[in-house]
């Protein structure tokens, strides 16, 4: 199934034009002509696209997951599976569906379609938890004994925002002329009380995320 997960690897950041809308270009090869608007879910499609363009023709061509669950159940019922492998068809209950990237132990990774945090839809690798959250061993909080200490460690975290926007927080936290900036809702971002409430949020947040690589 290498030449599956190829196909849909390349499709990754696919998105929507315009956004919301449901047209993209795997349901103009479904329907044969493009169309838009919430009668058009694109998921099925872009499963049926991708094993096509591979030159594995699924067997019931539909748009429908369940349609497509249902025709294997009465069809081909030994392709039902538990213990999934990369490259096959994840259905999920709520009516999506994507392709399995990787699995381990009981961790699955599929390319399906996702929604941002702006509402854009986007072909997106996205990775079943555990639900444990457990964290990395080599995880520690940061030493800060200093202000310059804070601000490395809430680049090495990742921080954005603090503010609104998704600009890097340690850029907010280190401006050209300290002296120009007063007070924040009552916070001195000079004083040591800012730094620890900041701190602390940045360390939660790093637990959680992980230390994800490419953010600092």
């Amino acid at each position: 199934m290498a030449d599956v997960l190829d196909t849909a690897r390349r499709e990754l950041g696919t998105t929507e034009s315009p956004a919301n809308s449901n047209k993209v270009r795997y349901n103009t090869w479904y329907y044969g002509r493009e169309v838009s608007g919430d009668a058009y879910p694109w998921c099925m499609a872009f499963v049926q696209w991708v094993f096509a363009q591979a030159g594995k023709v699924l067997p019931y061509k539909t748009a429908s997951c369940s349609a497509l669950l249902s025709w294997y159940r009465q069809n081909r019922p030994e392709c039902i599976v538990r213990d999934p492998m990369p490259g096959d068809i994840i259905l999920y209950t709520f009516s999506h569906t994507g392709i399995v990237e990787s699995v381990q132990g009981s961790t699955v990774t599929a390319i399906e379609e996702f929604i941002t945090p702006g509402g854009d839809k986007c072909k997106s690798v996205v990775i079943t938890t555990d639900k444990l959250q457990t964290p990395c061993p080599d995880l520690a909080p940061p030493v800060v004994n200093s202000r310059e200490d804070l601000i490395k460690a809430v680049r090495a975290c990742g921080l954005v925002g603090l503010g609104g926007a998704g600009f890097p927080t340690h850029i907010k936290l280190n401006p050209k002329n300290l002296s120009e900036v007063d007070t924040l809702r009552g916070w001195s971002l000079g004083g040591f009380a800012a730094g620890v409430s900041i701190l602390l949020f940045a360390c939660i947040l790093s637990l959680f995320q992980g230390f994800l690589p490419g953010l600092s």
